[in-house]
């Protein structure tokens, strides 16, 4: 029997038109993926190791089998990608990661990273790594939507001296889990 494969989405992510899901684990939540961006696109589509890369060694008329190997892409929590960005398969995007538009990312890369490029390359960071820490460490897209309101989310430093007084919550979002013949809902445990 053939292994069924699943995607989880976090809540408040969005997709654009034309986004393409294919070797996917995860989405966090709060992420905004634009229009023809790509996620868990295959590395290998075509074996580099044999006499071609041509389709027909394997096909109905050969006696080959090629099987490439799959890994799948995470993402993390709050990641924005570009317009037609592409993140390649095993790949994982750190938690409020920026992939510039176009870009094709092909290694991992840390929280707070903001890549652009082929081959992406990191060009800074988003904050000064104690805010970065600071952030990662506080997990604020697990505070229901309510909490988040309440907060400076425009200064990053105010926001982490103000979320570090609130009592720790975790919302009770809803998750939405993907295969290749039906969606549906789930609520998260955390």
């Amino acid at each position: 029997m053939k292994t069924l494969h699943v995607v989880s989405i976090g809540a408040y992510t969005h997709i654009r038109t034309t986004g393409r899901l294919h070797l996917v684990k995860s989405i966090g939540r709060f992420c905004a993926i634009s229009t023809d961006a790509y996620i868990g696109h295959k590395k290998y589509t075509h074996p580099l190791d044999w006499v071609s890369c041509h389709g027909i060694q394997y096909s109905e008329e050969f006696p080959l089998v090629y099987t490439p190997p799959l890994k799948l892409a995470t993402i993390g929590h709050d990641v924005m990608m570009g317009i037609n960005a592409i993140v390649m398969e095993g790949v994982n995007v750190g938690t409020v990661a920026i992939i510039g538009a176009r870009s094709v990312l092909a290694k991992d890369i840390p929280p707070y990273a903001i890549v652009v490029g082929n081959p992406a390359k990191i060009i800074r960071y988003r904050f000064p790594e104690e805010i970065s820490q600071g952030l990662l460490e506080s997990q604020w897209w697990d505070y229901p939507i309510e909490v988040l309101k309440t907060l400076p989310m425009n200064k990053p430093a105010e926001f982490l001296k103000e979320i570090s007084n609130i009592p720790r919550e975790k919302a009770h979002y809803q998750t939405i889990q993907i295969t290749h013949n039906k969606c549906r809902l789930l609520n998260e445990k955390n």
